[in-house]
């Protein structure tokens, strides 16, 4: 064959290549890992940088376990010394940060921390392309999986801060790295990799443990893999007891009472199924829909999701995670308390389902883009990365994230040796919380999680009586510290208007913004 014949006949391939080269040789350049990951932390910096940035209010629970953290160090153990409603595994990871900000500042550690768990959710979207592929699927669906977790407004409601779900996704997903490995493998390395991962989970949120269930019951009654479902769960068991143990021992009774019965017996928040399933469904919006219309759409997108789960029934691989998305599901409903971030418990279960939906029928291992332009290969996680980030930044809250006027108020506790607060977050944000714990100045940690035991409601919830024993506690907390400042509106958190205007009756320190320091009188 002449050199004419084979680079210059007209319409020919290699002239075809030659004319979008630019554009597809930078395609093939760049990673899709890294353009999930790239598009996940963006995503998860818009609350921060729309709201009150790095050093703003981040809301209550982050700040419960960076205090924690920082408790720890100062000696004091959770269950035993203060209240912790979750197993203690978030608090040990925070505790590197509560150090950074023992040598430097509160705000300091604490934005660390935040920054990092940005950068957490941005590696589960990448693990999530990773298992996807670990499933057999194809390219082309991996990088969808990745694209859905990334953008899903749960995942990012969750996952700009240090929170819970985002470690547990983390743990999860190393945890069905090495289950499909250990698939295809007679290593005992990878069954018990995946054992130890889905414990540290269940260590960080005893909700996870429905999904190491699911794990053994598969392994045992689909896979026929006895031995292996025994290692499973004694890697699990023994990960659980080194996290654990030393606390459980410390105080058995309170850390059983706080971190699972306590969990079970919350007051339920949301009246019907109906607010969760709509927040899944459309995000944000759903607050603000009538029922009649909130509805519709459920359905719709019930009817949608069902669709998606039998297209990925097709991948054998995929039908554990669909047992598992509908579990988590049917958990979320049963729950009696809901809030937002809940939603990101089923993000990986939910985006490794929607994966196996997308890909082709009978994939075949290996047979990726090397046989076709990889921009052709992703042009289906570029039309939903643009969909979806639409949606969520057309949607998105602006006040995630408040500004905290932090420089004027830490000016008026700079002599004052104990600060009060109904949440950690005021002591982060004036910069006071590990001054506060060096000077063994009282410390709830979570102040309102002792409405779930100590203080819990007596009676009719509704009624102003049966919060009677708190308004007694927290009037003696509150008033037990030098000044003190409220982050929160003292009715949200069932004070009484009489309790609370006899908190704030004391001389104001310092006014900015909506925050307000007031000197108190120490109770006798």
């Amino acid at each position: 064959m002449s050199k004419r014949t084979l680079g210059t006949r007209p319409g020919s391939m290699i002239n075809k290549v030659a004319a979008v080269s630019p554009v597809a040789g930078l395609i093939r350049r760049v990673p899709a890992e890294l353009v999930v990951f790239t598009i996940a932390v963006l995503a998860r910096l818009v609350p921060v940088i729309r709201g009150g940035g790095f050093y703003g209010n981040y809301g209550y629970d982050p700040s419960v376990y960076y205090a924690a953290a920082d408790a720890l160090l100062h000696g004091r153990l959770p269950y035993r010394d203060f209240v912790l409603l979750h197993p203690p595994g978030m608090m040990l990871v925070d505790t590197p940060f509560a150090v950074l900000g023992r040598l430097t500042t509160d705000n300091l550690g604490f934005a660390a921390a935040n920054m990092a768990f940005t950068l957490v959710g941005g590696v589960n979207a990448v693990l999530v392309t990773r298992v996807a592929g670990r499933m057999g699927l194809d390219r082309r669906s991996t990088v969808v999986g990745g694209v859905v977790y990334a953008l899903w407004c749960g995942a990012v409601a969750s996952e700009y801060l240090a929170r819970l779900e985002p470690l547990g996704n983390l743990l999860v997903l190393c945890g069905l790295l090495a289950f499909f490995a250990a698939r295809e493998s007679s290593s005992r390395l990878w069954p018990a990799l995946s054992g130890i991962a889905f414990g540290l989970a269940v260590s960080v949120k005893v909700w996870w443990f429905v999904a190491l269930l699911v794990l053994l019951g598969w392994q045992l009654l689909v896979d026929r893999a006895p031995r292996r479902v025994a290692l499973i769960a004694a890697s699990a068991l023994a990960a659980g007891i080194a996290v654990d143990g030393p606390f459980l021992l410390a105080a058995p009774s309170k850390m059983l009472a706080m971190s699972v019965i306590d969990q079970v017996g919350r007051l339920r928040n949301n009246g019907t199924p109906l607010g969760p399933l709509g927040y899944m469904s459309i995000g944000w919006p759903a607050h603000r829909l009538p029922p009649s219309l909130l509805a519709v759409i459920v359905a719709a997108v019930a009817a949608m999701f069902a669709v998606l789960c039998w297209r990925a029934w097709r991948t054998p691989s995929a039908r554990m995670l669909i047992v598992l998305v509908i579990a988590q599901l049917v958990q979320l409903i049963v729950e009696p308390s809901w809030f937002s971030f809940y939603a990101d418990f089923v993000a990986v279960s939910g985006s490794l389902t929607i994966a196996a939906a997308a890909t082709r029928k009978a994939p075949a291992r290996g047979a990726d883009a090397s046989d076709r332009s990889r921009a052709r290969v992703l042009w289906l996680p570029g039309l939903v990365a643009i969909a979806m980030a639409a949606v969520l930044v057309a949607t998105l809250p602006p006040a995630l994230v408040t500004a905290f006027p932090t420089d004027p108020l830490a000016d008026a506790v700079t002599h004052q040796r104990c600060v009060m607060s109904d949440s950690p977050m005021g002591l982060i944000e004036l910069n006071v919380l590990s001054r506060d714990l060096t000077n063994n100045c009282p410390n709830w940690v979570d102040v309102t999680g002792r409405l779930y035991g100590a203080d819990a409601p007596v009676g009719n919830p509704r009624s102003a009586t049966a919060y009677r024993k708190w308004n007694q506690d927290i009037n003696a907390y509150l008033r037990s510290g030098d000044a003190l400042i409220f982050m929160r509106s003292p009715a949200t958190i069932k004070i009484g208007r009489r309790n609370a205007a006899a908190l704030e009756s004391g001389p104001a320190l310092a006014t900015a913004g909506h925050y307000t320091i007031y000197r108190t009188l120490r109770s006798r």
